[in-house]
């Protein structure tokens, strides 16, 4: 069952019912159009939206699910909804599911994470469910060991896995350093793997590509947050980063990063700001999802390109890195092909912040090798060796790691890109 509002209804009982909303829009009209709404400050949401003293929800807690969230911001933050809200989430996702690259005859493992008031596991497993679909699900969980999930895939031919790009990583490093001929050929029992809440990477991919030898699909499962709702569906007929809109129950829109104002023609880079048509509980109106897109050219309001997060780039003194940069570096230097994960850690040394770079490979890197890394990233970011050469930022620092070494997040165990050491 599924319970979808039209956008004058929700602003019509947010003003009655949500402190937070009725302050907000408190110098509207009386009726006023998506654009005169202003987008939601995320920092104000989250301060007026606590468990013990709730000024953002329409009604008290009463039935329903509370998962806890990360927000966009950090530190642990609660998202409720009440049971038609759920039901409704979960009916919509799975036919957005309906739409990925899956039949009658797949047998799903799901890995995401379970338990401690994460969402992901019980989202997919209802999501999976509610989905037109008859799909068979086997329900594993994101902290299986590799052998109990070889065991398994392997004893009720298991060929589709569902879950974070960390745990397949993990899952085919593993695998490929254990060498065992049996195991190889279990893991060729997996021809679909479809992931979520964070995004997989070009020399990740390659990496199951290479392990997983017999994948034919290699897809986000679908764009989606415990925050906000259902955010965007992928089909087996898109391109890989483009994501449909749930139009019938949610708004998506893309504005500039800097005047906040809507963009409505294809190909400009902006952040995606959503409207949740079917919660009333937790209202979510305008809000900023954290993420950066642009339309499609054929789709505008239809189809984006999910680019990812808006505040992705690491800031080390006046210089920001992103993830592009690194991959530049690693593969300009030609060690690319080496790379299983890598991170950045920026921590602030004799007045100066400095910037590590992390990574794991499938050899010893010598010092040379190092050099030669180091090297490429100053060509790729020449500001941030201005900066070095002018005493304003540390030099760059470069550690080779085991794949167990690196920041998660201790509560879902995903790789942390950035561990911003400067504030604790």
């Amino acid at each position: 069952m599924k319970k979808i509002y039209g956008l004058d209804e929700i602003v019509k009982i947010v003003r009655k019912k949500s402190p937070f909303y009725r302050n907000l829009y408190k110098n509207l009209g009386e009726v006023p159009q998506i654009s005169d709404l202003p987008i939601v400050d995320q920092s104000l949401f989250w301060i007026e939206n606590n468990y013990k003293n709730n000024n953002v929800c329409t009604d008290k807690f009463c039935g329903g699910v509370i998962f806890k969230s990360g927000g966009t911001t950090g530190g642990p933050k609660f998202s409720w909804y009440n049971k038609i809200e759920w039901e409704t989430f979960t009916t919509i996702f799975g036919e957005g599911i309906s739409k990925l690259d899956l039949g009658p005859n797949d047998r799903v493992g799901n890995l995401f994470y379970a338990g401690e008031m994460y969402a992901s596991f019980l989202f997919i497993n209802k999501s999976l469910e509610n989905s037109p679909i008859n799909l068979l699900q086997f329900p594993l969980a994101g902290h299986i060991s590799l052998d109990s999930a070889l065991n398994s895939i392997n004893d009720y031919d298991i060929n589709v896995l569902m879950g974070v790009p960390t745990t397949f990583v993990q899952m085919a490093i593993s695998l490929e350093k254990k060498l065992d001929p049996k195991l190889f050929l279990i893991a060729q029992k997996i021809e679909k793997i479809f992931y979520g809440g964070e995004s997989l990477f070009l020399e990740q991919e390659e990496l199951l590509k290479r392990v997983f030898k017999n994948l034919k699909t290699i897809s986000s499962v679908g764009y989606a947050s415990v925050d906000a709702g259902h955010l965007g569906y992928c089909s087996k007929d898109f391109e890989k980063g483009i994501h449909g809109v749930f139009s019938d129950s949610s708004i998506v829109e893309i504005v500039d990063q800097d005047s906040g104002e809507i963009i409505d023609r294809p190909d400009i880079v902006g952040k995606l700001i959503y409207t949740n048509l079917s919660r009333l509980g937790m209202p979510i109106i305008r809000y900023p999802t954290g993420d950066k897109g642009k339309w499609c050219l054929s789709g505008v309001g239809e189809r984006f390109h999910l680019l990812g997060r808006s505040e992705e780039g690491a800031r080390v003194g006046p210089v920001t890195v992103t993830r592009e940069d690194i991959l530049e570096a690693f593969k300009s230097s030609g060690l690319f092909h080496l790379i299983d994960l890598f991170q950045l850690q920026i921590d602030r040394i004799h007045g100066f912040d400095q910037l590590t770079l992390m990574f794991s490979s499938r050899k010893i890197l010598d010092l040379r090798e190092i050099e030669i890394l180091k090297e490429h990233f100053y060509l790729q970011r020449k500001m941030f060796k201005d900066c070095v050469s002018q005493g304003v930022l540390a030099p760059l620092q470069v550690i080779q790691l085991g794949t167990d070494e690196f920041s998660r997040n201790p509560r879902t165990g995903k790789l942390i890109f950035i561990a911003d050491k400067r504030f604790n």
